[in-house]
């Protein structure tokens, strides 16, 4: 798990790196914890240069383990887009392995705001991917499941936990 995750994020925050920086805004975003039964979360945010972050660090209710983190990152829309991140991911994906694709799990444009679910599967791993924007604001929850932890939870019920992120 350890060097593909650090491949995988390393991939994303490359994405991010292109990106142009400027002061940000902010937008609320949490992730529904209570529907989740086999992990419980410590949580812990940042506020740096623009970027608040949120880690979701997840505890195995079983075990104590620490197998995962969601990572929820919000901004100014005017330092991130969803087609900017999106592009950005493909393109070092295929630089990576040619048969690599962000797939689209699901999308929506409702009230000024557009989100959309992405997947990509790893070696051991599968990635998830939600973003947000409106005119003002841009964010994105991501987390890279191990595969045996996808054993205990479905992507499905992530993908559920991830869509109904208010």
């Amino acid at each position: 798990m350890g060097t593909e995750m650090s491949f995988y994020k390393f991939i994303i925050l490359l994405s991010l790196m292109f990106i142009n920086l400027s002061s940000a805004y902010t937008q609320s975003l949490r992730l529904d914890t209570t529907l989740s039964d086999v992990y419980q979360f410590h949580i812990r945010k940042e506020d740096e240069e623009g970027f608040l972050t949120t880690y979701y660090d997840a505890i195995d209710t079983k075990d104590k383990s620490n197998p995962f983190e969601i990572i929820i990152t919000q901004t100014s829309s005017k330092l991130m887009n969803m087609n900017g991140v999106a592009d950005g991911i493909e393109k070092n994906l295929k630089n990576y392995n040619p048969d690599s694709r962000l797939m689209l799990i699901k999308q929506e444009e409702k009230g000024g705001k557009n989100r959309r679910l992405y997947q990509f599967a790893g070696k051991n791993t599968t990635i998830l991917m939600l973003m947000q924007e409106s005119n003002d604001w841009f964010a994105m929850i991501e987390a890279e499941f191990p595969d045996n932890e996808l054993k205990k939870m479905s992507i499905q019920k992530w993908q559920d936990i991830f869509w109904k992120a208010e």
